[in-house]
């Protein structure tokens, strides 16, 4: 196999997910790494609880809080949107 000379020099959060754990919340962000033409490479996921030292970061604690407030903001208009049209639920149970 042949080497190839590659230099990542970029990268940008592709997605993330929250989950609110009981003493504080899990974030697991996934992360694409690019060359400086902007062709991406490779992605990589890290996470706030993750078993392996090399993906696990901390959360700063000034984060905590707004993702807090976030959340209470975001069920507000989830519980409206299932009030609005979501009221009835279909079983495809066959009981």
């Amino acid at each position: 196999m042949k080497k190839i000379d590659i230099n990542i020099d970029k990268a940008q959060i592709l997605s993330y997910s929250v989950y609110l754990d009981e003493d504080s919340p899990r974030v697991v962000a996934t992360i694409g790494l690019y060359t400086s033409s902007g062709k991406k490479m490779s992605e990589y996921s890290i996470d706030t609880a993750s078993y392996q030292e090399t993906r696990k970061f901390e959360l700063p604690i000034g984060i905590q809080s707004p993702i807090i407030e976030i959340m209470k903001k975001l069920e507000v208009v989830v519980v409206k949107h299932m009030n609005e049209g979501q009221k009835q639920l279909v079983s495809n149970l066959p009981f």
